[in-house]
């Protein structure tokens, strides 16, 4: 098939890559085999030296919608802005190298997209497991708790889209929605919480989204080099210097609305103490006390927003602000559970 044939597809599908060959294949296999055939699959290698750039190489010589761009050094956020700037698609989709996606995903939203005008919208997801030589096994998240599947919502006027996950990958966006208020990825160095303000971005803007009560996007979590799993010190500095970079975006913006302040302050509370769960030792001990006097400094100056947040998500936060801690004795143990349950996954 001549590439030129390939001219103004429907969506174009982004995809950073580095190091991860084990998972490659797999993933662009779910890509290519979508029932919407009509896309473009932009891959953002970052200097890969495990022979997934070779891999790369095949798929776009064997597959006219498949472009490479190798570009070593670059992180996450540089990749998929690269790739942003070079796509052509009516939509953007991404798609991280090591994860999958249902076959029918990008058809699904693209007419929900379509048929309702939509700026974006996010499908449920699954949560991964693929031992070696075992069958995957795959656990279902929703992606918004409540009853507006299906709704269009509009974030300036209402705060729920606010309180979906942040789970970027499980959508698609306009293109010309993200040109227009120029909404890109931080380009810090490596692969974690780069999302962070992509999602935030996405809502200070929007008029019109809306979520799919179907779980599309399976997001692998036996990847041992995936940014979730990075050691505590590291996760922690990322997190502290993603959301100081997050904010300077807010204070830059001029016209956003005080329902976008209240949404970010909102976000960040929950992001931090995510990341301060994972750490541990003397690196919780000197996160928790920055983490708190943050909070404590917010909360003086009136910036959560009591709407936002659920019943147990604010005792969350007065018990933070007690006692230091982040979560009651049952969620300690659903925590410790579900870390020995992927390690053990991992191994298996």
């Amino acid at each position: 098939m001549d590439r030129k044939c390939v001219n103004a597809p429907k969506v174009s599908v982004i995809v950073p890559v580095f190091n991860v060959k084990p998972y490659l294949k797999d993933c662009l296999d779910s890509i290519l085999g979508q029932t919407l055939t009509d896309i473009e699959v932009l891959c953002g290698d970052g200097g890969s030296t495990d022979g997934s750039l070779e891999l790369l190489r095949e798929y776009e010589c064997r597959d006219p919608r498949v472009s490479v761009l190798s570009k070593p050094g670059s992180g996450y956020g540089q990749s998929v802005n690269d790739c942003a700037r070079r796509a052509r698609g009516k939509y953007i989709g991404i798609v991280e190298s090591d994860d999958l996606i249902k076959a029918d995903m990008y058809e699904l939203l693209y007419e929900e997209a379509e048929r309702k005008n939509l700026d974006w919208v996010r499908g449920d997801i699954y949560f991964y497991f693929a031992p070696p030589g075992k069958k995957p096994v795959l656990r279902y998240e929703k992606i918004i708790i409540g009853n507006f599947y299906g709704k269009v919502l509009d974030p300036q006027k209402d705060f729920r889209p606010y309180r979906s996950r942040l789970r970027t990958w499980s959508g698609l966006y306009r293109r010309s929605f993200l040109e227009a208020n120029g909404i890109t990825h931080n380009e810090t160095p490596g692969a974690a919480y780069q999302d962070v303000g992509f999602y935030l971005k996405t809502l200070y803007h929007a008029r019109r989204v809306a979520f799919v009560r179907k779980g599309l996007y399976m997001w692998r979590q036996d990847n041992p080099a995936s940014s979730s799993h990075f050691e505590s010190a590291s996760l922690v500095e990322k997190a502290f210097r993603e959301w100081d970079l997050d904010r300077e975006y807010l204070r830059s913006c001029q016209g956003l609305s005080a329902q976008a302040v209240s949404g970010f302050y909102y976000r960040e509370f929950l992001s931090l103490l995510w990341a301060l769960d994972r750490a541990d030792g003397e690196v919780r001990e000197r996160a928790g006390a920055a983490i708190r006097q943050r909070v404590e400094q917010n909360q003086q100056d009136g910036r959560y927003s009591r709407p936002f947040f659920s019943a147990r998500e604010w005792r969350q936060l007065k018990r933070f602000l007690k006692t230091g801690e982040t979560m009651d004795v049952r969620r300690k143990i659903h925590l410790w559970i579900r870390r020995l349950i992927i390690k053990s996954r991992s191994f298996l």
